[in-house]
């Protein structure tokens, strides 16, 4: 009975805080979007009915998030009930709420049932636009009895004293920054404290023009991440990239991209556009820096300028490997066949993976929509080289 009266009230305290000001926009909106998140650990799974039927929210568990439901304008007669049951179950309502104009909404469920700490937290999220580029990325805090974290990417700090919301002043767990379109090694560790990391998410793809949410969830023993990504121009999850694609739009691999960009691949790598699947083992711009440094500027000078060279151009098809690899696959083997024809080693030491001895796997398993990415910490040459 306490159950069932907590999961009423948090989702009465849901619905009437999804009546949030609508986000400033240049044109009048007249439709709304909403989606809720499960983000209570011991809240059972509940349905959401709209005027009657049964909506497309159903089933939600932990820790899931919805679908953005994108709704004209206006008042709802809403009723929730404990999943698989009818609207003759319903925990509360029915009830008319109003939802306003132009807002994109998460109303999340943070919290314990069990210890009577069940709450709403209701995220106004920034869909404004993005400058090129660029995305916009939220974190939330949502692991009751967790300290406050700080959040890094590729080991700098983006997001400081983010805190479960209400354990730190007027900290609401909830904070957006627009970063730069790349492969990110995100971690959350203590507020202002590098050490221990409580949490790890290597290669992560960001995509210009994108909004995320990233979720910290759980428990403090046991956090997890759960991230969505949407296109704000049709409010669903972004289109994959191809592997030609991901490295144009990846900032650390400009390099990669502009000897890419020969008659050979029709500017751009366009090669790599194709039905494929391709494996891709992309130099950072870090490892053509140390390349540079190796063979004298003047050497390197003379690839980098003449991108259209049949040295560049055999340079760039001995990082692509037909098929889809993934780094287990990759790990598990002793050689793979570049696009050349020439052989690529495979070795590992203390937990790491080596391609020809000693070029070190850095950013691994990101998806395209004809194969993968890898990057990787030099740059291979082919043994005929």
């Amino acid at each position: 009975m306490r159950k069932q009266f907590l999961l009423g009230s948090l989702l009465l305290a849901v619905l009437a805080l999804v009546i949030a000001p609508a986000l400033a926009q240049d044109a009048e909106p007249t439709t709304v979007h909403v989606r809720v998140a499960h983000f209570s650990p011991d809240t059972p799974a509940v349905d959401v009915y709209l005027n009657g039927d049964l909506s497309p929210i159903t089933g939600l568990e932990f820790p899931t998030v919805t679908d953005w439901v994108e709704l004209p304008a206006g008042t709802y007669n809403v009723a929730v009930a404990p999943a698989e049951t009818s609207l003759d179950d319903a925990a509360i309502g029915p009830a008319d709420v109003d939802l306003p104009a132009g807002a994109w909404i998460t109303v999340a469920a943070v919290g314990s049932l069990a210890n009577g700490t069940l709450k709403p937290a209701v995220l106004v999220e920034d869909y404004s636009d993005i400058p090129a580029g660029s995305a916009r990325v939220s974190v939330f805090h949502a692991v009751e009895g967790a300290p406050a974290v700080d959040v890094r990417a590729n080991g700098e700090a983006i997001i400081r004293s983010l805190a479960f919301p209400g354990s730190r002043g007027d900290n609401d767990g909830f904070i957006t920054v627009t970063v730069p379109s790349n492969a990110y090694d995100f971690q959350a560790v203590p507020f202002g404290r590098g050490e221990p990391v409580l949490l790890d998410l290597p290669g992560a793809f960001v995509q210009s023009g994108v909004n995320y949410l990233g979720a910290i969830v759980g428990t403090p023993d046991e956090p997890q991440v759960v991230i969505t990504a949407t296109d704000p121009t049709t409010g669903k999850a972004p289109e994959l990239l191809t592997v030609g694609n991901l490295v144009a739009t990846i900032g650390d691999l400009s390099t990669l991209a502009n000897l890419g960009g020969s008659a050979y691949f029709s500017g751009g790598l366009a090669t790599l556009n194709q039905k494929g699947p391709f494996t891709l083992f992309a130099p950072t711009n870090e490892a053509f820096d140390a390349l540079r440094r190796e063979l004298g500027l003047a050497a390197f000078n003379a690839i980098a300028d003449n991108p259209g060279s049949a040295g560049t151009r055999y340079i760039i098809l001995y990082h692509v490997v037909p098929g889809t690899l993934m780094a287990a696959d990759i790990g598990g083997a002793t050689e793979l066949s570049a696009a050349t024809g020439e052989p690529i080693t495979v070795t590992s030491r203390d937990g790491k993976v080596f391609l020809n001895d000693k070029v070190e796997l850095e950013t691994v398993d990101i998806p395209a929509s004809n194969g993968v990415l890898h990057l990787i910490k030099g740059v291979l040459v082919p043994p005929s080289e």
